[in-house]
Parts: C-alpha cells; sequence; structure tokens
C-alpha cells in the first residue's frame, strides 16, 4: 500500500560570505571566522494519498460485493474532513435501490453486518508534504579540525498533514495515527527545531 506519485527534492546553498568570496570577501581572521561558513540544505517531500478501503467489519471482509460504477467516491474537489467520501448505507432487505452507496447491509436480517461495496485499495486518502532544512555553520578551528554548529527545523512551514477517515468517511487525526502511515511518513508533528553542534577532527 504505497501513494500513487511521490516527489522528493534536497537541495545545497552555501552563503557566498567570507574570504575569497562574493560578499565580505577581504574578511580576514576572527572576522572572518564570524561570517563565513554558512550553509542550508532543505529537503521537500510530497506525495498523493494513500489508496484505503472503508470496511465495518474484518471477519467479512472477503465477502465484498463488487458493483461496477457504485463506489462511494466523492469527487476529489468536494472532499473535506468532514466527509471524505459517502459513508452511506443501502439496505437490500427493504428493498431500496442502489445509489451507490458504501456499505451494504446483508438482504438476510440474521447477517448482522456490513458488507464493503469498495474493492481492496480503492479509495485515495489525502495526500501529504513536508519540508525540513538544515542551516549550518562551519568553522574551522585547527588545521585538520571544524566546529559544526546546526540547526535541523521539522515542518519548516508548521502544516498539519491529514490522516485517514474512519468508516463514516470522517478524518480525525492526523497522518501516522494509523499503522500503514506510522511505518511510512515521519509523521504530522508541529515545527520543531533542533539545536546541535559538534566538534569534527
Amino acid at each position: 500500500n504505497i501513494p500513487a506519485k511521490t516527489f522528493s527534492i534536497n537541495a545545497h546553498y552555501e552563503f557566498p560570505l567570507g574570504q575569497g568570496k562574493k560578499f565580505l570577501g577581504d574578511s580576514r581572521g576572527i572576522v572572518n571566522k564570524l561570517v563565513s561558513g554558512y550553509n542550508i540544505s532543505p529537503f521537500f517531500l510530497w506525495h498523493s494519498g494513500f489508496y484505503f478501503a472503508p470496511h465495518y467489519n474484518d471477519g467479512q471482509s472477503s465477502n465484498i460485493i463488487l458493483a461496477p460504477g457504485k463506489t462511494g467516491i466523492i469527487p476529489e474537489g468536494q472532499r473535506k474532513p468532514q466527509r471524505w467520501f459517502d459513508a452511506s448505507v443501502d439496505d437490500q432487505s427493504i428493498g431500496q435501490p442502489y445509489t451507490g452507496q458504501t456499505f451494504i447491509i446483508r438482504a438476510n436480517p440474521l447477517d448482522d453486518d456490513l458488507l464493503s461495496n469498495i474493492p481492496r485499495n480503492y479509495m485515495t486518502g489525502p495526500g501529504f508534504n513536508e519540508l525540513d532544512a538544515t542551516v549550518y555553520k562551519l568553522t574551522p578551528i585547527a588545521k585538520d579540525s571544524v566546529l559544526d554548529i546546526e540547526a535541523q527545523i521539522f515542518n519548516v512551514y508548521n502544516h498539519q498533514n491529514l490522516g485517514l477517515p474512519n468508516n463514516q468517511g470522517i478524518i480525525t487525526a492526523p497522518v501516522g495515527a494509523s499503522s500503514i502511515e506510522a511505518t511510512s511518513l515521519p509523521g504530522s508533528l508541529p515545527r520543531m527545531i533542533q539545536l546541535q553542534a559538534k566538534f569534527i577532527f
């Protein structure tokens, strides 16, 4: 179960500051150590939503009624967290015409469960996007040693990615709440900044 489309890009940029660079190129000594060595490395990840299929009863998930053209899927432009798919139920026992409901009540009243009219992994959940970045400064200390000071920024624009909807078609949690998403995504935590320093020699 993987997204249909995935796009990722990472980049690196060294700021042209300090001795021999475009700006402050005549810097020397302590001034050069202060103004040079700044870098940024952003990473962006985007993908379309996970495939999924709503169901009410795992024990009956193999007994899926497949009806061509009757999907319960809402057009992409009309999907909202409060109604991601049509979770209505068709009751065969009272002879109502089928109009595209997602779930079907069995005609036999002794079967007290709902069958899904959706094939496995037939729907698409919300997409995912996140921008992370590392800003760091490399400062030479001696001939073969460098001080690396970093700020690692996760979820730069503080965007909440939505998880998969429940069986009522409602999204109630951010991404990462389901086992499918948790094993595939870093999650949807609020913006975090992590500071660290290391001495390389």
